[in-house]
């Protein structure tokens, strides 16, 4: 009988699997014709730099934007920023004016401002509602109630 403490024979002790040897690849073959690429020897000389270029010339022109238009649009926000004084509001006027003429035009010259001429006309309508208001509440009532002010202190009872 063997000793316990003396290590067992070879044949007893499980062994891992070897791994088999790595294959040997043979480099890839290229066809006839092509191979390894071809490096230039030189690199270009540089240029200077310039202005980067542009995406190109757009595929048509753009057509022109109706001058009318761009006032009625400016005209119109100048009067409903400047309501409360009246005077300025009176722009507003002035827009709508514009915006409708443009409008007209817009439909027979093929220019571009059709959304600035209806933008102009809706924003010179609402600043044009704005002055009246502002007119009224600032002309209208306040004369309104110095009148019946004054007639009230002037009126006299009689017994």
């Amino acid at each position: 009988m063997s000793d316990p403490t003396s290590p067992p024979d070879d044949d007893t002790v499980p062994r891992a699997p070897t791994p088999p040897p790595p294959a040997v690849y043979a480099p890839p073959a290229y066809p006839q014709g092509y191979g390894a690429p071809q490096v230039p020897q030189g690199y270009p000389a540089r240029q200077p730099y310039s202005a980067p270029q542009g995406y190109g010339v757009p595929a048509y022109p753009r057509p022109k934007t109706n001058g009318m238009a761009v006032a009625s649009l400016v005209c119109s926000i100048v009067g409903i920023v400047f309501s409360f004084t009246i005077v300025l509001g009176l722009a507003a006027v002035a827009g709508v004016i514009l915006g409708h003429l443009s409008l007209k035009r817009l439909k027979t010259s093929g220019e571009a401002g059709y959304g600035m001429a209806m933008a102009g006309t809706i924003i010179g309508w609402a600043g044009v509602a704005l002055t009246v208001l502002m007119f009224v509440l600032l002309v209208v009532l306040p004369f309104l109630l110095f009148i019946g002010i004054m007639g009230a202190a002037t009126t006299t009872y009689s017994a």
